[in-house]
């Protein structure tokens, strides 16, 4: 058995055939941890931090921008970007 976290490249919208974009991190339910799901409000990012006494870990799956453009670049950058933000703000270096 597993929890799960997960976002959708799209909104509610109904469509056909196989469209692009989401992500999602599984982990089993045994783990001998706690499970933090860290809201990125991004439909491109799902994020978890898994920690305990010891040590602390975080797992970011991330969906970019796989066109060639100039709105494409920027998307890539912004969701960089958002990485490291999110990095900083757990402790991370």
């Amino acid at each position: 058995m597993y929890f799960a976290t997960a976002v959708s490249g799209f909104g509610h919208e109904v469509l056909r055939g196989r469209p692009f974009g989401g992500c999602a991190v599984f982990w089993p339910r045994s783990i001998d941890a706690s499970v933090e799901v860290i809201n990125t409000q991004s439909n491109r990012m799902c994020v978890i931090r898994i920690f305990n006494d010891l040590s602390s870990l975080l797992f970011v799956n991330v969906y970019m921008p796989c066109e060639s453009s100039e709105i494409a670049y920027d998307e890539f950058c912004n969701v960089l970007a958002l990485v490291k933000s999110i990095v900083d703000l757990q402790g991370g270096s």
